[in-house]
């Protein structure tokens, strides 16, 4: 076989003079994008990232406008998160069929033209740097891309206890600042609260499904999916004997068919979704998502 510059028997492939470097897992690829790439054990990269609950990739590499586009793209239609860092790739000039010859530093611009918003955050090499920093460190609070967010809860009870604890009332009131909503709270009544009223353990199941709703509506919507209905009928199990709480989660989705709209696809992207829901990944509890997927003509509900 003739050995061609990115071949890895041709002896270019190599890393930078100074990089030190050790993967926890090679992946070799023989077309433009890298999450066709496989290991040694066969095991595809997107299938690697999956596994590991890897959600969001940061791009860089050669060349700007081939691999590092076609990796970025793919991607985001696989549902992942990506950053694309057009000052951490590489490019050559380039003659188009008019004869007019484009820069590296133009051709960069076109290609952070076609991928901002659509398919990836553009960032600069310094701040891609600072994101993965901060992962390493428990201070995130002044990195770009670990912004706290901070929210507020206000609970207030009127009434007695005096009259005992059978007797005093469950009842109160809930809000949540900036928003002028109140809910009417109670305990569950297993514990003398009102049935007519939500109670915590109905609010934490809520939320759990509603976090998931919202974190996958976000994946399809990168990966340009079009999804027409989303319903979850989440339940939440406490043993008396067990503390724990089990939270299960059945969305039924339903997708408008088109080109590569599979079950499959869906289905994956329910489960990047899950490792993405800021709630789940802040319960102790076992939270389990069981998707089902129904496919529609456009306009069918």
């Amino acid at each position: 076989m003739k050995s061609v510059p990115v071949s890895t028997c041709s002896g270019h492939v190599q890393s930078l003079q100074g990089l030190e470097i050790s993967p926890s897992e090679t992946f070799f690829k023989s077309v433009h994008s890298a999450l066709f790439g496989e290991s040694k054990h066969r095991q595809g990269l997107a299938d690697y990232l999956k596994e590991q609950g890897i959600t969001e990739l940061v791009i860089s590499g050669i060349r700007t406008e081939q691999c590092c586009e076609t990796t970025t793209r793919h991607a985001s239609d696989l549902g992942f998160k990506v950053r694309f860092v057009p000052g951490a790739t590489l490019t050559f000039p380039m003659t188009s069929s008019s004869g007019r010859t484009f820069s590296p530093a133009e051709i960069k611009e076109r290609t952070e033209l076609v991928l901002t918003g659509r398919f990836a955050d553009v960032v600069t090499a310094e701040r891609a740097l600072a994101s993965l920093e901060s992962r390493k460190s428990p201070k995130t609070e002044n990195a770009p891309f670990a912004k706290t967010h901070h929210y507020q809860a206000r609970c207030a009870w009127t009434g007695s206890t005096g009259v005992g604890y059978e007797a005093y009332s469950r009842a109160h009131e809930a809000s949540a600042s900036p928003s002028a909503a109140q809910v009417q709270l109670s305990s569950d009544p297993a514990f003398h609260g009102d049935p007519a009223l939500l109670n915590p353990e109905q609010l934490l199941v809520m939320s759990a499904a509603s976090c998931q709703l919202l974190s996958f509506l976000a994946v399809a919507a990168r990966a340009r999916l079009n999804v027409v209905e989303y319903r979850d009928d989440a339940e939440g199990f406490i043993p008396e004997n067990e503390r724990p709480l089990r939270v299960t989660r059945r969305p039924r989705i339903l997708v408008e068919r088109g080109a590569g709209v599979t079950e499959e696809r869906v289905l994956h992207l329910a489960h990047v979704a899950h490792h993405e829901c800021f709630i789940a990944n802040s319960l102790k509890t076992e939270v389990v998502v069981e998707p089902t997927v129904e496919r529609v003509a456009r306009g069918q509900t």
